[in-house]
């Protein structure tokens, strides 16, 4: 079992746009508009951390938008973290696959039009850029939304 880990000050409504992005509980973009409507940030990041896992926040950060890109095989795109008492461990995560191409597409422009950065870069160098995710994840879907932008 995975937990969902926000960086610090990630408000309530953007909490549940990166859940949204991550459990896949979106069926319509007017949800993902709504919540932007709403003042939820697109920019807000987060983490995965295997249940049971005692750390300081998680190192490898992902944004809503490397969020909601779903590997079209079914294979690993991003990690959680874990500790065993002989240090932190990377796992690999398979996330959920969206209902269609549509609908991912849909989200992924929404965000992108909500003031998602295709190129997120922070301060520190933990946070995975979403065209990195689409590329590891082998979704042409997301990578040809992302690279003309």
């Amino acid at each position: 079992d995975v937990h969902i880990v926000p960086d610090a000050g990630v408000t309530p409504l953007s909490r549940q746009l990166l859940e949204g992005c991550i459990r896949r509980s979106f069926t319509d973009v007017s949800q993902v508009k709504q919540l932007l409507r709403q003042g939820a940030d697109p920019r807000s990041c987060g983490g995965l951390r295997v249940h049971g896992t005692t750390l300081p926040p998680s190192r490898q950060r992902y944004s809503c938008l490397a969020f909601a890109i779903d590997s079209p095989t079914n294979g690993p795109s991003v990690l959680a973290e874990r500790s065993d008492g002989l240090g932190v461990h990377f796992l690999p995560v398979v996330l959920p696959q969206w209902p269609s191409r549509k609908l991912q597409l849909d989200i992924l422009i929404a965000l992108i039009d909500g003031g998602a950065d295709v190129n997120e870069e922070r301060d520190y160098n933990e946070t995975i850029r979403p065209i990195m995710v689409a590329v590891v994840a082998g979704n042409l879907t997301a990578v040809g939304t992302l690279l003309p932008r």
